[in-house]
């Protein structure tokens, strides 16, 4: 996938179904390289979790994403009430566009927000995908850097308490 290609494929896009199988007809790739190649360079925040029997097996996040605290870890358990969830006897894509779904379904270090869920159950490959695409209203440039929690911290912190 020639990256300049691809961006003008995308443009700026908010990820739908019919983007993705248009990106994966063109280039011959699977919907998972499609949507990491797009996670890859977007400045929007975007995570993609791909799932099995109800825990994140790869998870994949834009640089803005994990800016803002969005952070999922493999192995975690997804929670119930997800599109992956609530539309687990279907199969395919849950729905053609992202469903705006409200504040308090995922829970990220820096809270929770409102997010667009695109949800896909496969199976055949006994798997689930889920790409979370969040309002770029935090301006990630804002983020102050924390510092690194080291062994100094960590003790100063014990002795303190």
């Amino acid at each position: 996938m020639p990256l300049d290609d691809y961006r003008e494929q995308v443009n700026d896009e908010k990820m739908t179904v019919d983007l993705l199988n248009n990106i994966t007809d063109r280039y011959g790739v699977s919907l998972l390289a499609a949507c990491r190649k797009w996670i890859d360079f977007t400045d929007r925040r975007v995570v993609m979790i791909v799932a099995r029997d109800g825990i994140a097996m790869r998870v994949r996040a834009s640089k803005s994403a994990l800016k803002s605290g969005i952070f999922v870890r493999s192995g975690m358990q997804i929670p119930d009430d997800v599109l992956v969830a609530i539309g687990a006897d279907e199969r395919g894509f849950v729905s053609d566009r992202p469903v705006q779904r409200p504040a308090g379904i995922w829970n990220f270090t820096r809270g929770s927000e409102p997010v667009r869920e695109l949800a896909l159950v496969s199976e055949f490959l006994d798997m689930s995908l889920t790409i979370l695409q969040f309002d770029n209203a935090v301006d990630v440039r804002d983020i102050e850097e924390e510092e690194p929690w080291d062994a100094f911290d960590q003790f100063q912190f014990n002795h303190r308490s």
